[in-house]
């Protein structure tokens, strides 16, 4: 309601509001581990930033390369130490390792988040309908939404129902201190 109603053009204007629907993941009949709940969830953002955000997203090599420019400058020290910068094999080693970044969801998500950050928008992801699978789905979506908090300096919010709240709100996830 409030990206759609309340106040879009501030969201727009000061916000990137991603939105992961759980329905997409479909009925689960065994819990996914975390890194599968985890490719879901940051597939599902980079699917939101291309769609709802195009404009914001790369376009071409150049931005790509842009994108992933911290990545270069770290990697200069390791994997491209002794290449000279104007050489063939520099080009094709850094083309290799900025293709593998640029096809991981969460590396190019990662990339991307930090970079709106930096230009003054607030992320903002929204997990929605955790509640309707287990509680032990719960769990997980609570904790991977306080990750992603800290991860990307983001305002997580996961929805659920009032009485799945309340059923939950037991000394278990929700009552939680410390992240692992």
């Amino acid at each position: 309601r409030y990206p759609l109603i309340v106040d879009p053009a501030f969201l727009r204007n000061y916000c990137i509001w991603i939105h992961v629907n759980f329905f997409g993941i479909g009925d689960v009949d065994s819990l996914p581990s975390p890194q599968e709940l985890r490719c879901f969830v940051y597939s599902k953002i980079r699917e939101s930033l291309e769609s709802s955000r195009p404009e914001l997203v790369p376009k071409n090599g150049e931005d790509i390369r842009d994108l992933f420019s911290s990545h270069v400058d770290r990697i200069k020290n390791t994997i491209l130490f002794g290449i000279p910068e104007d050489s063939p094999e520099w080009n094709l080693k850094l083309g290799e390792i900025i293709y593998d970044l640029q096809n991981s969801d969460d590396e190019y998500v990662a990339a991307l988040l930090e970079k709106l950050r930096n230009t003054g928008l607030r992320i903002v992801i929204v997990l929605d309908n955790s509640d309707q699978q287990g509680e032990d789905f719960q769990e997980r979506v609570f904790l991977l939404a306080q990750k992603l908090a800290l991860d990307h300096k983001a305002l997580c919010i996961v929805s659920l129902r009032e009485e799945r709240f309340f059923s939950a709100f037991r000394p278990r996830a929700f009552s939680r201190t410390s992240i692992k």
